[in-house]
């Protein structure tokens, strides 16, 4: 149920914010009139003339529940998310039971795509706005995807003994998020991979878990593992081919703050994979330009070694996601890379192939068809270097996949 506009709540609001004014702000001479001006602001939803007014009075030293509570419903009425919740968070300061604003921090959460912080809130939430919202019967799965593809090399290449260096790999992909006791939320991923190349036969099964746990002041720390079963078979001609099954771990942990529009985090990864032992320290920041979701602007840096810190390798990666319409999200991403291949996005995306992958692009399309449902697509062009024969080629990858939100 979203937030219902009602007059007698807001009148309200004001006569108790100028009753109890001097409880919570400075005595300043102009704190009445500011109050007046506001309340004639508010009513006729004239929100940029209310920012500036209260941003004034912020200045001035005045700060109290009711002009952080009316500051944060402007920018939410702006749909500038990132500054709603600052505001909302300063008026819960003063005032944490107070279930309007309660309500309104809530959904700031939602719409930016923070259920996690939006879930904790809620625990603290009394029955009747619990009720309100539907918390009660809300599921602690959040959901469900089933995504698969393949890459193919758009050339290919033999030797003397009609050996094809780059066959076609595919895989496919099982994921669940959920909430513990809305406390914090975690997200489960099965992986399969196949590919057969000039070496051998590549089995590879994965399992990801990602924990996002929020904190106190708009801080959260995401802890996470992986565990990879690589099976390889030899096909070199002239040798007997050997199967090899082999185990390996991966961890990772990032600690993010957000402030006003900006996100920003540092992690590190620890993954040791074929006998090479690597630690990947990274950093990122997102801007959401208009305080909401509908266009962001990421950028992650990434520092990596595999010789213990004796030679520093540097990568990059770059993303624009934009919102068109309603119901459809665009993501387009590139990245960079130098010397090693690296494990990315908290220790997700593990990239332990011989080939060195020198850069690639992609776009990414999701399609929300109602409630439930929403398919996304993937296309990608990745660039590839193979060391001893110092060739180059080219992986288009494609990946289609279908995400169900709150199935239970």
């Amino acid at each position: 149920m979203m937030i219902e506009s009602n007059f007698k709540i807001v009148l309200y609001l004001f006569i108790f914010s100028l009753f109890f004014l001097k409880s919570y702000s400075q005595d300043t001479p102009d704190a009445t009139e500011i109050e007046k001006k506001t309340l004639e602001f508010y009513t006729n939803k004239n929100w940029n003339s209310l920012i500036a007014i209260e941003d004034e009075a912020l200045k001035n030293g005045n700060d109290y529940f009711y002009l952080r509570m009316r500051l944060g419903i402007a920018y939410f009425e702006q749909k500038n998310y990132c500054l709603a919740v600052m505001h909302f968070n300063k008026a819960i300061g003063f005032n944490s039971t107070d279930d309007l604003v309660n309500e309104y921090l809530y959904y700031s959460y939602i719409f930016l795509g923070k259920e996690e912080e939006a879930r904790k809130l809620s625990i603290a939430f009394s029955s009747e706005l619990k009720e309100k919202l539907g918390l009660k019967s809300t599921s602690a799965i959040d959901f469900i995807t089933v995504s698969g593809g393949s890459k193919i090399a758009n050339s290919s290449f033999s030797d003397s003994n009609n050996l094809i260096y780059f066959k076609p790999a595919n895989f496919f992909e099982l994921g669940l998020k959920h909430y513990f006791k809305n406390k914090f939320s975690l997200f489960h991923a099965l992986n399969t991979f196949n590919q057969k190349t000039y070496l051998g036969d590549i089995n590879q099964n994965q399992y990801y878990a990602l924990a996002a746990i929020p904190l106190k002041n708009n801080w959260s720390i995401a802890p996470a593992f992986h565990i990879l079963q690589l099976k390889f078979t030899g096909k070199i001609p002239g040798l007997n081919s050997e199967t090899t099954t082999n185990n390996y771990f991966v961890s990772s942990f990032s600690v993010k703050k957000s402030f006003k529009k900006f996100d920003f985090s540092i992690g590190s990864t620890l993954a040791t994979i074929l006998s090479v032992t690597q630690y990947n320290h990274f950093a990122n920041l997102t801007y959401s330009v208009f305080g909401n979701s509908q266009l962001v602007l990421g950028f992650t840096d990434y520092v990596h070694t595999s010789d213990k810190y004796a030679q520093l390798n540097h990568s990059f990666s770059a993303f624009v996601y934009y919102q068109p319409l309603k119901f459809a999200t665009v993501k387009l991403s590139y990245f960079k890379n130098q010397n090693n291949n690296i494990i990315e996005d908290n220790g997700y995306l593990i990239n332990n192939s011989t080939d060195l992958t020198t850069n690639r692009a992609n776009v990414l399309a999701n399609f929300r068809i109602n409630k439930t449902f929403s398919i996304f697509t993937l296309y990608q062009i990745e660039n590839k270097k193979v060391y001893l024969q110092n060739i180059d080629y080219q992986y288009i990858i494609l990946l289609a996949g279908i995400k169900i939100n709150n199935p239970f």
